[in-house]
């Protein structure tokens, strides 16, 4: 099959897997068919994707993004459980077929083969593409998304671990990359304008739970399965409040114990930070001078070219410091930079401190 044109087989009751298994296809019309117009379908496209096109306004936009943005993060931070969670996912084509908002593509060929990347579609690539998974730092990493130039070979791809964190990764064999993803990805392309599909969202949500036969029931049986969905979310939220409250709880314990020792510590961040705002006004002060110099044509463009790069360039570094110091991980205690600031510069340690 050529990688760029050709197409997987299927049927009209199934899609044909990488493997050679066959999987149930689901289609809008098949669920309608069993809510027996008694229920009322959902308008809304929150849980069933069913790809209908509708008026776009400037607002349905602005939330389109940040659904986007949503499906994409819980997609980087759940890559490795969806990775290991494979034939759960190659079981069903509704969560083989949900959508990955990653925009692939190459020099030359731009998106082309790179066409609605789906989850299954990913999974099936990380297990059958060595190039895929990077052993890197004593730590192992996914490629999520694909970028470079098939001539030259040059990329700059994407790559997230086990705990979300994603990176800029240049592959060493990108030849064996590409076309491998473009040859899986072009296999579904059929099947994913064809069948429904759940969301990045729903999918982990259904397989968090362990209870995927229970929820498939309700789902294929109506529309009607909002209030259980809300309810694992609702659940869900609970634990991840609680889980929170108590990792404050304990931070705050943790930096009272050895408060001497941390507030040394917060107080060296702050001269740090200061240092480095500090600089940033004088770059900034420097990039005025420079610009009064052009426009009073005392310096060519030329000239001002080369004087302010450097200046814009330290500056992007401190920026990029100044964002990146909160974040620092504090030796022999498990806290970060951040845990000191959310205490010592609370309301409550203030009235503490009077």
């Amino acid at each position: 099959m050529n990688i760029l044109t050709g197409q997987g087989e299927h049927s009209d009751r199934g899609i044909l897997l990488n493997d050679g298994s066959m999987i149930e296809g689901y289609t809008p019309q098949e669920i309608l068919k069993e809510a027996n117009n008694v229920i009322e379908t959902d308008k809304t496209g929150v849980y069933l994707s069913l790809r209908q096109k509708k008026k776009s306004s400037v607002q349905d936009s602005n939330d389109s993004h940040k659904n986007v943005y949503k499906e994409l993060q819980v997609f980087l931070n759940n890559a490795w459980y969806f990775y290991e969670h494979k034939k759960e996912i190659c079981a069903d084509s509704r969560f083989f077929l949900a959508p990955v908002p990653v925009c692939n593509g190459i020099a030359y060929t731009g998106t082309s083969g790179f066409h609605l990347p789906t989850l299954g579609v990913y999974v099936e690539w990380w297990h059958t593409c060595k190039q895929a998974v990077i052993e890197l730092e004593g730590q192992k990493w996914l490629i999520w998304r694909i970028a470079g130039s098939p001539l030259s070979g040059m990329n700059k791809c994407s790559i997230v671990n086990v705990s979300g964190e994603s990176r800029v990764y240049t592959v060493k064999d990108f030849i064996g990359v590409w076309p491998s993803f473009i040859k899986i990805n072009k296999r579904y392309d059929e099947a994913k304008e064809r069948y429904m599909s759940f969301t990045i969202k729903e999918v982990e949500t259904l397989m968090r739970y362990n209870n995927y036969e229970r929820e498939m029931k309700i789902i294929e049986d109506s529309f009607n399965h909002r209030s259980q969905i809300a309810l694992l979310f609702s659940k869900l939220n609970k634990a991840e409040k609680e889980n929170k409250r108590l990792h404050n709880k304990l931070n705050v314990t943790i930096i009272q114990l050895h408060e001497n020792i941390l507030r040394d510590v917060y107080d060296k961040y702050l001269m740090e930070k200061r240092k480095l705002l500090q600089r940033r006004e004088e770059l900034q002060e420097m990039r005025y001078l420079l610009r009064s110099k052009f426009k009073d044509r005392e310096i060519s463009q030329t000239e001002y070219q080369n004087s302010v790069s450097p200046i814009n360039k330290e500056n992007r570094e401190i920026n990029d410091n100044v964002g990146r110091m909160s974040e620092t991980k504090i030796e022999d205690f498990d806290l970060t930079i951040k845990d000191l600031i959310d205490y010592f510069e609370s309301d409550k340690y203030d009235k503490r401190t009077e």
